[in-house]
Parts: C-alpha cells; structure tokens; sequence
C-alpha cells in the first residue's frame, strides 16, 4: 500500500501517476480542513487512451478524459470547515482509477490536506 499525501487544488492534482497497464485501487482517504469555509473534494479519473488503428486500416485518434473539464469523477465528498473526515478500505470499496487519479478542491488552500491510501493492481 502507498501513501500520497497533497494539499487542496481547485483545478486538481494528481494523487498518483498513471500506469499503463495497472488501475489505482483507493484503500482509504483522509481529508482534513482547516481552511475556513466547507470543501468540495472530488476524485476524478483521468484517462488517455492510445491511438491506433481499426482492423480495416483506418486510423482513430486516441481519447483523452484529463483535465479537470474532462475527467471521469469517482468519488465526491465535502468536508465542513475546521473538520476533518476519514474513509477506511470498506468506505473505499469500488473506487478504482484506470487512468491517474486527480483530487479537485472546491478552493486551493494549504490548510486543506488530503491524504490518499492506495495500491496498483
């Protein structure tokens, strides 16, 4: 199991890299806001697919869902100001990522920590 741990960004950060040929299993989550107002904190799954050809030849463009515009959300939870949620593996049941996850926050603030437990499978 790994452990990342970000502050709060509102057009995203990534919680891990993406790898080609592994999705991202979320083991447990912990969002702690000291910032004065509630955060929004969504996960979000950003995809890029490859280009490549179909089996008549013709060419296709590789698909993108990145980006906080774009991505695929997983999970959302607001957190209240001055509070601080915890999620175990039970709680986190089902959230996988196929490409890198990326934690979106309402506001970017430091005093806003999300900490992520998770593995590649």
């Amino acid at each position: 199991m790994a452990t990342k741990i970000v502050s709060a960004v509102d057009t995203g950060v990534d919680m891990w890299a993406e790898n080609e040929h592994k999705k991202g299993i979320l083991l447990g989550l912990k969002v702690d806001n000291q910032y004065s107002s509630d955060q929004k904190i969504q996960l979000m799954d950003n995809i890029v697919t490859d280009s490549g050809y179909t089996s008549g030849g013709s060419a296709y463009s590789a698909a993108t869902y990145s980006g906080y515009g774009d991505a695929i959300k997983k999970f959302q939870i607001t957190v209240p100001a001055g509070d601080s949620v915890s999620l175990g593996k039970e709680d986190c049941k089902g959230i996988e990522f196929l490409g890198r996850a990326m934690a979106v926050a309402t506001t970017s603030h430091g005093n806003t920590v999300i900490t992520a437990q998770y593995k590649l499978s």
